[in-house]
């Protein structure tokens, strides 16, 4: 018997990446208060490594963060997984620019990826996408990213 989804394959690794590092944080409980240098280090590697066991270890191009629907700031995403926004940019995302030419982006509102809001997969590559209109519930929301 073949089973069919509706879940893409890139997006069930992301399922099986939420996964394990909430699995992870519920055997290695810490709390924002408690995340120092060596919490941070062992968990940077732990996700780094799971990242590249389940996508792969290639380079992409980065992902803009705008503060603003049609200018204002930006912060440029460099890495893959982003567990949590550059100081002063949590909860300020109005509009992305993914600079990948297909790629999925998928943006959460809780550090550490827990509570997906959105996910954008597909060609979306040098266009700004606002979050107004049907998008307004994204914005000045994001805490984590993965793209």
């Amino acid at each position: 018997m073949i089973v069919i989804d509706n879940k893409g394959y890139e997006l069930r690794k992301v399922d099986s990446f939420e996964l394990l590092i909430s699995n992870y944080l519920n055997d290695n409980p810490f709390s924002e208060d408690e995340y120092n240098n060596d919490l941070r280090d062992r968990y940077l590697n732990f996700q780094d490594s799971l990242y590249n066991d389940i996508f792969g270890a290639y380079p992409k191009a980065p992902t803009a963060i705008h503060d603003s629907y049609y200018g204002g700031s930006t912060w440029v995403m460099f890495s893959s997984v982003v567990p949590f926004m550059a100081p002063r940019w949590n909860n300020r995302t109005s509009a992305i620019n993914n600079l990948n030419l297909f790629t999925f982006l998928h943006l959460y509102d809780k550090w550490l990826y827990r509570h997906r809001m959105a996910s954008f997969v597909g060609f979306h590559g040098w266009q700004k996408i606002p979050f107004f209109g049907g998008l307004a519930f994204l914005n000045n929301r994001t805490s984590s990213v993965i793209h």
